[in-house]
């Protein structure tokens, strides 16, 4: 992957989290995927998530808990030799606005097999 279609990733990621399309988003996902995310920890009551299925059920439970979502990539930072891509992105969530940041990191099937989330203050 290159720079460019880093960045054109992240922009389809974050239109498929905007329309609510989880099988969009998990269609890039490994089924050993781990994925880690403090709201993972409050959905499920576990930080991390472990396989595409629990991952769908997952985030289909934490969209039910909110009426409204918006995501805007701010930057990316993608690592070529590692094959990770950090978005970086404002969201706003009922109404609710912070930034957060998701680290992907594809394996040799150009598929995520981990992923990360964090969540802060929108910094002025």
């Amino acid at each position: 992957m290159t720079a460019e279609q880093a960045r054109a990733f992240a922009e389809q990621w974050a239109r498929n989290w905007n329309a609510r399309d989880v099988e969009a988003v998990l269609a890039h996902f490994a089924e050993d995927v781990v994925f880690s995310s403090p709201v993972a920890l409050v959905v499920t009551g576990q930080a991390s998530v472990v396989g595409k299925s629990a991952l769908r059920t997952y985030w289909r439970r934490a969209l039910e808990g909110h009426s409204a979502l918006s995501f805007k990539v701010q930057n990316i930072l993608w690592d070529q030799e590692t094959r990770e891509l950090a978005i970086i992105y404002d969201r706003e969530i009922d109404e609710r606005h912070d930034r957060g940041a998701e680290t992907l990191t594809f394996g040799d099937s150009d598929l995520i097999v981990r992923g990360e989330a964090f969540y802060g203050v929108i910094p002025r």
